[in-house]
C-alpha cells in the first residue's frame, strides 16, 4: 500500500495550519477594517446632518420644512456626488422634502421611516443616518458607499497578495527544511529495507540530522552489530552441534559394532566352547560399560550452565589423597606424587562429587599419557582467593594450537598424545571444563618444564 512520505506529511500539516490561521486572521482583520471605515462614515453623517440643519436655520427662520420646501437646489438635474443626500419623510414613508435627488425607492423610504439610527442600504449602496425631529418627521442623511466598497476590495486584494507571498515563502523554507529533516530518516529506511531483504552487512552510516535521528542511527547501528554477532555465534553453535553429533555417532558406532558382532556370533552358534563364550561376554560387558560411561558423560555435558548439586564444605587436599589412591590401584605402573601446599587453606565449598570427578578425569588423563618411569605431580596451591589444582605429566605434551580446543567435546589432539594408539571418547576434559565453570572457576593447560603437559583447575576458595 502506497503511503505519503514524511516530507509531504510535514509540509502539508504545517502549510495547512498556516493557511487556516492566516484565513482566520484575514477574516477578523477584514471585519475590523470594515467596522472602522463605517465608523468614519457615521461620523461624517453626524457632521453632515449638523451642518445641514445649521444652514437651513440661517437661511430662513420659522418652520424647518413646508410641503414645497427644497433643501438644496439641483442645477441641470445633476446632484453633487460628494455631498450627502438629505431627505425629510413623514412616519408613513412619504417624501416631504429633499436636499438632492432621491435615490431610494418608496419601499426603502418606508423602511427608513420605521425608526432612527444608522443603517446600510444594499441597493443602492448607501449608509443612512435617521433622526426624528420635533415635528415627528424623520430626517435622513445618506452617503454613498462606492468609495467604501472600493477600499474594502483593495484591502482584501492586499490581504490575498500578502498572504500568498507569505505562503510561498514559508513553502520554500519548509521544503528545504523538511528535506534536511527527512533525509536521514529516508536513508535509514532504505538501509532497513536492504537489511530486511537479507543484506545484513549493509552499513547504517554516520548519524546525522537532529538529535533524535542521530540517536536512532546510533541505536540501529548497535542493534545491527549485536544481530550480526548473534548470527555469527548461532552459526558457530550450529557448526559445533553438527560436529558434536557427528563425533557422537562415530563414538557410539564402535561399541555398537562390537556388541552386534558378538551377539551375531552367539546367535549363529559360532562360539564353539565355553572359553569363547566367556571372552565374548567379557567384551560385550566392557563395551556396554563404555556405552554407559559415554551416555553419562553426554548427559552431564547437556546440563552445562546448571548450578552444582549437593553443595558442601570439604578439604580439597583430602579429596586429592583419595583420588590418587584410586589412580595408583588402576595404574600401578605410574608414580604419582602429591604436593598439598598449606592443607589448612584448602577448604572448598561446592559439589564434592563433581570436583572428585574433575580431579579423577585429570589424573586419568595424565596416567594414560605419562610414560612409565616418570613422575606425575598433583599439587594444590592457595593463590589469593582461589584454590589451584595442577596435574603435570611428562608425556608428549599438547601443541599450542590445540590448547584452546582440547576442552571441547570429542576433540582429540594428534596421534603423539595417544599412547599405543589408544584414546578415549574425548569427553573427559570437556567435563572438567564444565565442572570448573559450574563452580565459578576455570581450567587451562600449558607445557610442563622438561616436556609434557600441566593441566590447571582453579575454583574460588571458601572464605
Amino acid at each position: 500500500m502506497s503511503r505519503v512520505s514524511l516530507r509531504w506529511l510535514l509540509l502539508a500539516s504545517v502549510l495547512g495550519a498556516i493557511t487556516i490561521g492566516f484565513t482566520c486572521f484575514a477574516f477578523f482583520i477584514d471585519r475590523v477594517e470594515q467596522r472602522s471605515r463605517l465608523d468614519d462614515i457615521d461620523t461624517e453623517l453626524v457632521r453632515a446632518e449638523r451642518v445641514g440643519l445649521q444652514g437651513r436655520r440661517a437661511d430662513r427662520p420659522g418652520p424647518l420644512f413646508e410641503d414645497d420646501d427644497v433643501l438644496f437646489e439641483v442645477e441641470d438635474g445633476v446632484v453633487d456626488a460628494g455631498r450627502p443626500v438629505e431627505l425629510l419623510i413623514d412616519p408613513g414613508g412619504a417624501l416631504v422634502g429633499a436636499g438632492a435627488e432621491n435615490p431610494f425607492s418608496p419601499n426603502i423610504l418606508e423602511l427608513m421611516a420605521e425608526g432612527e439610527g444608522n443603517m446600510t442600504i444594499s441597493e443602492p449602496r448607501y449608509r443612512v443616518r435617521r433622526s426624528v425631529n420635533g415635528d415627528g418627521l424623520v430626517s435622513v442623511t445618506a452617503l454613498p458607499l462606492d468609495e467604501f466598497d472600493a477600499a474594502v476590495e483593495r484591502f482584501r486584494f492586499s490581504l490575498l497578495v500578502g498572504g500568498s507571498a507569505i505562503l510561498a515563502l514559508v513553502t520554500a523554507v519548509l521544503w528545504a527544511f523538511t528535506g534536511l529533516l527527512a533525509r536521514p530518516v529516508t536513508r535509514m529506511a532504505a538501509t532497513a529495507n536492504r537489511i530486511a531483504a537479507g543484506d545484513l552487512e549493509t552499513p547504517v552510516g554516520p548519524p546525522g540530522g537532529s538529535r533524535e535521528t542521530a540517536d536512532l542511527a546510533v541505536g540501529l547501528d548497535q542493534m545491527m552489530n549485536r544481530l550480526r554477532q548473534a548470527l555469527r555465534e548461532s552459526n558457530e553453535a550450529r557448526e559445533v552441534t553438527e560436529r558434536l553429533l557427528a563425533d557422537m555417532a562415530h563414538e557410539i558406532r564402535t561399541p555398537l559394532t562390537a556388541l552386534k558382532g558378538y551377539s551375531d556370533l552367539y546367535a549363529r552358534g559360532m562360539l564353539e566352547n565355553q572359553a569363547d563364550v566367556d571372552r565374548a561376554m567379557g567384551r560385550i560387558g566392557s563395551e556396554s560399560e563404555r556405552l554407559s560411561a559415554l551416555a553419562d558423560a553426554m548427559l552431564q555435558l547437556a546440563r552445562e550452565g546448571s548450578m552444582p548439586e549437593n553443595v558442601e564444605e570439604f578439604n580439597l587436599g583430602e579429596l586429592v589423597h583419595e583420588v590418587v589412591k584410586d589412580l595408583q590401584v588402576a595404574y600401578p605402573e605410574q608414580r604419582i606424587k602429591i604436593d598439598l601446599g598449606q592443607p589448612n587453606l584448602n577448604e572448598l565449598r561446592g559439589s564434592r562429587h563433581r570436583i572428585q570427578q574433575a580431579v579423577l578425569n585429570l589424573g586419568s588423563n595424565a596416567c594414560h599419557h605419562n610414560p612409565p618411569g616418570h613422575d606425575i605431580v598433583v599439587s594444590v596451591q592457595s593463590v589469593r582467593n582461589e584454590l589451584c589444582l595442577s596435574v603435570a605429566d611428562r608425556g608428549p605434551g599438547i601443541a599450542p594450537a590445540d590448547r584452546d580446543r582440547i576442552f571441547r567435546p570429542f576433540y582429540r589432539s594428534d596421534g603423539a598424545r595417544n599412547r599405543d594408539g589408544q584414546h578415549g571418547a574425548g569427553l573427559g576434559l570437556a567435563l572438567v571444563r564444565q565442572i570448573a565453570i559450574e563452580h565459578g572457576g576455570s581450567v587451562s593447560v600449558e607445557a610442563t618444564h622438561g616436556g609434557g603437559a600441566t593441566f590447571s583447575f582453579s575454583v574460588p576458595r571458601s572464605s
